[in-house]
């Protein structure tokens, strides 16, 4: 996966839509642990989704989705919402949790890249 860090973007890149001129904001999707997952890990999702807000992307958070619903409802909710992505965020447990791990996986074969900011949150 390409990976890239955003700590030292000034601004945030724009994207033109091939059909306008019109730009629109860079869309990421969260990628972390989620099932059984520390509060301090919960909260990332939180803070990375603060961070990149306030660097003008679009952010998908998965925490945002109606709670007491089935992990296979909420992996089609990722994954549906990962094709349209212009990046994913892995958060630092990702590599601890299997629906993070198929979301990962799904994003390097879709040649979706990578921002890696865990040092700046």
């Amino acid at each position: 996966m390409a990976k890239r860090t955003i700590g030292a973007l000034k601004e945030t890149p724009k994207i033109e839509e091939k059909s306008s001129a019109k730009t629109r904001k860079i869309k990421v999707q969260l990628i972390g642990k989620i099932s059984s997952a520390t509060q301090e890990q919960l909260d990332l999702f939180a803070k990375a989704e603060e961070f990149l807000k306030a660097k003008g992307f679009e952010v998908w958070n998965p925490l945002k989705l109606i709670e007491g619903q089935t992990w296979e409802w909420y992996m089609k909710k990722c994954i549906a919402s990962l094709v349209g992505m212009d990046f994913v965020f892995l958060l630092p447990s990702w590599q601890s949790s299997e629906g993070a791990s198929i979301e990962a996986g799904l994003a390097k074969r879709l040649k979706i890249p990578n921002l890696e900011v865990w040092d700046v949150i």
